[in-house]
């Protein structure tokens, strides 16, 4: 008779033959150790090794215990009067968690179709353990099982799959955000967080409405708007041998030679929220940036990868100020953190999977 095959098992192979060559192995792991964990059900999956967390267990099943018997007690006696209740409630177990079997599968399921159209980088991979923390798991299978829609389902799928991507990304507070939020809000942020570049935006991607920035900040998705914040550039050399101030994510950069940025009229830095130094006493170069908080900076991810898009955004944007051959975009050389000219033409595929278009 023939195996019966695991309904996952293709999806998963999918996944992870969509990733890069040489980061494979820790892609299934970590995809085989959250459904090892989520399709466990209510079994005790958990090995604690903490003094304090055992004995809090073992309390715990205590008083399950004495609370279980005095349920059955108390049901063996309506069971006498009543024979068609144990039916009833045994036919109401049973469906209800057929239901959260079906909602948890449905969210792995869109969980590896995520990450099989946007695999893991190998920088993701390598700066991350083999597996899902065990707490976070246990967190979002009880989501997923209370996912009753498609965008509910697709919601916490990707989720699932950016912290497989980098587990350690999403803390309990970051996951009590997605799970509470007004959706207005959440679906404002996502709108917000689409203009990202590393863990903040900049102001001149954005409007100014300060009732949204304060509906961020009440949420905790950016941190107080009260004080000034600013992203910095860094002073380098390119592979030429340039100075230049440079500022982007891992993916790639643009860069200014400094006299260019003081050339730029006061109006102009305002528009851009840029700061430079006209004395030309520091060789300091920042702009305005709104900061996400930790929770915020995890949420922000879940719109896709967005970082170099934007980036050459902001490059763009400094060339129609200053003129084109004024700046410079770059990639870093493999290997080293040396910047070699290079085109910023990203294909960018953002997700619009978060927030639910109904909660």
């Amino acid at each position: 008779m023939p195996e019966k095959q695991d309904p996952l098992a293709s999806p998963i192979e999918a996944a992870v033959e969509a990733t890069p060559t040489g980061v494979k192995a820790i892609v299934r792991s970590r995809i085989v150790s959250a459904l090892d964990f989520l399709g466990a059900g209510k079994l005790q999956r958990r090995a604690l090794s903490d003094v304090e967390a055992i004995a809090e267990f073992e309390r715990e099943q205590e008083r399950e215990e004495v609370l279980s018997q005095a349920y059955t007690n108390a049901l063996a006696k309506q069971v006498e009067s009543s024979p068609q209740l144990v039916g009833r409630m045994l036919a109401r177990r049973y469906q209800k968690e057929v239901r959260q079997q079906e909602n948890l599968e449905a969210v792995l399921f869109e969980a590896i179709e995520d990450l099989r159209s946007r695999p893991p980088t190998e920088e993701q991979v390598s700066a991350g353990n083999d597996s899902p923390d065990p707490n976070f798991l246990g967190r979002i299978e009880t989501h997923a099982e209370r996912a009753s829609t498609d965008e509910l389902r697709k919601k916490w799928a990707a989720v699932l799959a950016a912290e497989i991507r980098e587990p350690g990304t999403f803390s309990p507070a970051a996951l009590r955000i997605v799970d509470e939020i007004d959706p207005d809000i959440a679906r404002e942020f996502n709108m917000f967080a689409s203009n990202r570049i590393r863990n903040g935006v900049p102001y001149c991607l954005v409007e100014n409405n300060q009732q949204l920035l304060a509906d961020f900040g009440a949420a905790g998705l950016i941190q107080s708007t009260g004080f000034a914040q600013t992203a910095l550039f860094l002073n380098t050399k390119d592979s030429t041998g340039t100075s230049v101030v440079v500022f982007g994510c891992a993916e790639g950069f643009f860069g200014v030679q400094l006299e260019a940025l003081r050339m730029i009229k006061p109006e102009d830095r305002r528009s851009l929220g840029l700061h430079v130094d006209e004395e030309g006493q520091r060789d300091q170069v920042s702009f305005s940036v709104h900061l996400f908080t930790r929770p915020g900076e995890a949420i922000s991810k879940l719109v896709g990868d967005v970082d170099l898009s934007n980036t050459a955004v902001f490059a763009q944007m400094l060339r129609d100020v200053i003129g084109h051959d004024q700046v410079q975009t770059y990639r870093l050389i493999p290997g080293t953190v040396e910047l070699a000219p290079a085109d910023l033409t990203p294909e960018v595929r953002k997700l619009d999977v978060w927030p639910p278009k109904d909660s």
